[in-house]
């Protein structure tokens, strides 16, 4: 019932709008500007890969939902690319400018997707059953290794800022504006991350111990759009970007209020009883 499609798709319908509103809020600050459109398109692709993480209630081979979920599959295979890209563009175009690692990361990218959204169809994945797992697998981890390629040369290009004492004291608040970001991110960083990281295992999810892990993850998104509508365009930030916050806190204490709910329960989930979360 429609109880359960929001608390099925609620969450994601959430953060979705927030990536796409973001991607808005820095394109129209600077259009003409790369690292603005690069962020943009990376944001707009975050944002039509939550919003089909879940295409159809019911998971059968029917025409649209395997559509829809082999375009979730092509849009996380260029997500990693796009992040290296935008890595080596921000703060400032990297030197010398590794044109070539650009290229190599789409391709790679777009081969693991695409191969997922292939593997996906029943006409090939038939044909592809006696090494379905094996090619499966390793577009798998290949799209992980491209996504933690990209947080850790944001991350060692941002920390630069903080670090190295020849950047001005700008340039070194935008470094800890951005580092405050990933911390925040961490705890759903580390779960994405999980099938490669030693001793974190495959079994990982957005929730610890219950609780939803997903809203820490704009945390990055949102410092980086304010950075860069703040810091690179010089300009005030818009009320879009007031707004993705508002939304955003809501989520976050919403989630929070609904984990405490379902710790103070004795008998959830077997009672059957709805969360409080789409109602908060």
């Amino acid at each position: 019932d429609f109880i359960y499609f929001l608390e099925l798709k609620l969450p994601e319908m959430i953060v979705g709008l927030c990536f796409w509103l973001l991607a808005l809020v820095v394109l129209k600050a600077q259009p003409a500007e790369l690292l603005n459109r690069i962020f943009a398109i990376a944001a707009a692709l975050t944002a039509a890969h939550r919003w089909l993480a879940l295409s159809s209630i019911w998971m059968d081979e029917r025409f649209m939902p395997t559509l829809l979920t082999a375009l979730f599959l092509t849009a996380a295979g260029i997500i990693g690319a796009t992040l290296i890209h935008f890595a080596l563009l921000f703060p400032t175009p990297a030197k010398p400018w590794l044109r070539g690692l650009i290229v190599l990361a789409y391709t790679a990218g777009a081969t693991c997707g695409l191969t997922m959204a292939v593997m996906r169809i029943p006409a090939f994945s038939h044909l592809l059953e006696p090494s379905y797992t094996t090619i499966g697998t390793s577009a798998y981890y290949g799209m992980l290794v491209i996504y933690i390629l990209g947080v850790v040369v944001l991350s060692g290009r941002v920390a630069l800022l903080w670090f190295t004492s020849q950047h001005s004291r700008r340039e070194r608040r935008v470094g800890l504006i951005i580092l405050l970001g990933l911390v925040t991110a961490i705890p759903m960083l580390l779960t994405l991350a999980g099938p490669i990281i030693p001793g974190m295992g495959e079994g990982q999810s957005h929730f610890w111990y219950g609780l939803d892990l997903r809203y820490l993850l704009l945390a990055i998104p949102l410092t980086l759009a304010f950075v860069i509508v703040r810091y690179q365009s010089m300009k005030s930030p818009s009320r879009l970007l007031v707004l993705v916050i508002a939304i955003a806190s809501s989520a976050l204490l919403a989630a929070i209020s609904s984990w405490l709910w379902a710790l103070s329960q004795e008998n959830w989930p077997a009672s059957g009883a709805h969360p409080p979360f789409p109602y908060l």
